[in-house]
């Protein structure tokens, strides 16, 4: 019997149309049928893979928004903490107004004895501050001091300050460098919330914290980082430990202080009484660069 290596197809369309046929070897229909196996195959896949990245898209999509809820949630725990101190230091003024109207005419033996707990631990209100005087210190000592950058990371040799030009700057320095050992810890300058903690070339490690008023601070040349983002922060905090990263010659805390995204001097706001000081350092350096412009 004759080896066959053609294997015949025969079509056979109804009505009076004649059927045909088509030969093909054994080999070309194998390769046939692997072309339109593999063609499903990588059709069925593009079809899985879209789903897939479909899925995972709306799941990152999910947790960006799921973080910025929980950022506006962190925001609002601590405006609610913030306005808690309030009304506790309220109750503090009012047991103080309390005590002089009732210690009023009487010795200074029996006024003692009406002074309640929480003052005798507490030196806060002075013994003629009266109900007046409430909001402004409060304001005063919640909102503005608390918030606002006062003094620096840590203690150490100011080797460059803000605004410096030449050497190893080519444009204005935006900070101030604190020259301090490795490893010193780098404390938060105000309360606020970590809105970033990252790596650059130039900064090397830093930590930006947000102050929920227009300020945020920036930290840089960390050896390591103490915060994560979101976390809320006090002033004091320890955020960072000092190093010599990114492009840094030796050990030191570049500190930066950005007033509506624009940096100012840091040694300005430092021992602000209020958020118009940041205001009046922007628009003074405004004045400054236009001046500078005009002479050119």
């Amino acid at each position: 019997m004759p080896h066959r290596n053609y294997i015949s197809i025969i079509f056979a369309p109804e009505g009076e149309q004649k059927s045909f046929a088509v030969r093909l070897k054994k080999w070309q229909l194998t390769a046939a049928v692997v072309v339109i196996v593999l063609g499903w195959f990588f059709f069925l896949g593009g079809i899985v893979g879209g789903i897939v990245i479909a899925r995972s898209v709306a799941t990152q999509r999910q947790i960006i928004a799921e973080n910025r809820r929980l950022r506006e949630a962190l925001i609002k725990a601590d405006t609610l903490r913030q306005e808690l101190e309030q009304l506790r230091a309220m109750k503090r003024l009012l047991e103080q107004a309390l005590f002089v109207a009732t210690t009023r005419g009487k010795s200074e033996f029996e006024r003692r004895e009406y002074i309640p707990q929480a003052m005798k631990k507490s030196d806060i209100f002075l013994p003629n501050r009266g109900i007046p005087e409430l909001g402004d210190y409060l304001e005063h000592q919640w909102r503005i001091e608390a918030y606002i950058p006062d003094g620096l990371p840590a203690e150490g040799v100011i080797s460059a300050r803000f605004g410096e030009t030449g050497g190893i700057f080519k444009k204005p320095h935006s900070g101030v460098d604190i020259v301090v050992a490795e490893g010193t810890p780098v404390r938060a300058t105000a309360n606020g919330i970590v809105a970033a903690v990252d790596t650059s070339d130039d900064y090397g490690i830093f930590v930006d914290i947000d102050h929920l008023n227009g300020y945020h601070t920036v930290y840089a040349h960390l050896s390591a980082a103490n915060a994560s983002v979101g976390m809320p922060v006090s002033r004091g905090d320890i955020i960072g430990y000092s190093g010599h990263t990114g492009r840094a010659r030796n050990p030191h805390i570049h500190y930066e202080v950005r007033y509506n995204g624009k940096p100012i001097d840091p040694l300005a706001v430092a021992g602000a009484s209020d958020s118009q000081k940041g205001e009046d350092e922007q628009k003074r350096q405004d004045g400054e660069s236009k001046s500078v412009g005009a002479k050119k």
